[in-house]
């Protein structure tokens, strides 16, 4: 009888005894971040579609399309940022990137015609990948 209050207690130092921690040390490589001022007049009609609009913000710090990056855009007072892709009102603001830079595409989500925004305050963190082989 005893044996089998003896069992668990055996079952979880079994457990613990077969974990192991194994701790990955890699070189740290720092994100960067760029704040670019989008203004109402940067924005450009993207061809063969309607009420799409295009910014490319040049970002020479992405090296590879495997980077990480990270757009976001100011409210009106600044004081935050909300990330992209995001809908606000009728509006879709999109995000694709590439060595070098960033394209953000605003779109109207309901076919309407765009009032494109006053000036913008975006900011883009470029986390390089570090790959593995």
């Amino acid at each position: 009888m005893k044996t089998w209050l003896y069992l668990p207690l055996l079952m979880l130092g079994l457990i613990f005894t077969s974990c192991r921690k194994e701790e990955i040390t890699n070189q740290v490589i720092p994100n960067k971040t760029i704040l670019f001022t989008v203004r109402t007049s940067d924005w450009k009609a993207v061809p063969n579609t309607t009420n799409t609009y295009a910014v490319i913000l040049p970002v020479s710090e992405i090296q590879a399309v495997t980077d990480g990056v990270i757009v976001s855009i100011a409210d009106l007072n600044g004081n935050t940022f909300e990330l992209l892709p995001e809908v606000v009102g009728n509006k879709s603001f999109n995000v694709i990137h590439y060595p070098g830079s960033v394209r953000v595409e605003l779109a109207s989500t309901n076919g309407a015609a765009i009032q494109l925004p006053q000036d913008l305050t975006m900011k883009v963190v470029v986390i390089p990948a570090n790959q593995i082989q």
